[in-house]
C-alpha cells in the first residue's frame, strides 16, 4: 500500500509537470506567433512604403518627359518659324 501511494504521488507529479510544460509550451508559441505577426506587419508596411516611393519616383519620371516633350515641341515651333524667316528673307 504504501508502494502504491508513492507510485501514485510520483505520477501526479509526472502528471502536473507535464501539464506545467505544456501550458508553457503554448505560452511559447502564443509569444512566437506573436512575434510572427509583428514582423509579417512591418514586412507590410515596408512593401507599403516602398510601393509608395516607387510611385512617386513614376510620377516624377513621367512629368519629366512630359516636360520634355513640352520643350522639344517649343523648339520644332521656334525652328519652324526661324526657317520660315529665312525663306521670306531669301525671297526678298
Amino acid at each position: 500500500m504504501i508502494l502504491y501511494s508513492k507510485v501514485v504521488t510520483i505520477r501526479d507529479k509526472q502528471l502536473q509537470e507535464n501539464k506545467m510544460l505544456e501550458g508553457e509550451w503554448v505560452e511559447e508559441q502564443k509569444k512566437l506567433d506573436l512575434l510572427m505577426e509583428i514582423e509579417r506587419l512591418k514586412g507590410l508596411k515596408v512593401s507599403e512604403e516602398r510601393e509608395v516611393v516607387r510611385q512617386h519616383a513614376q510620377r516624377k519620371g513621367a512629368l519629366v518627359i512630359i516636360d520634355q516633350i513640352q520643350e522639344r515641341e517649343k523648339e520644332r515651333i521656334r525652328q519652324r518659324e526661324l526657317l520660315a524667316k529665312e525663306q521670306e528673307q531669301m525671297a526678298r
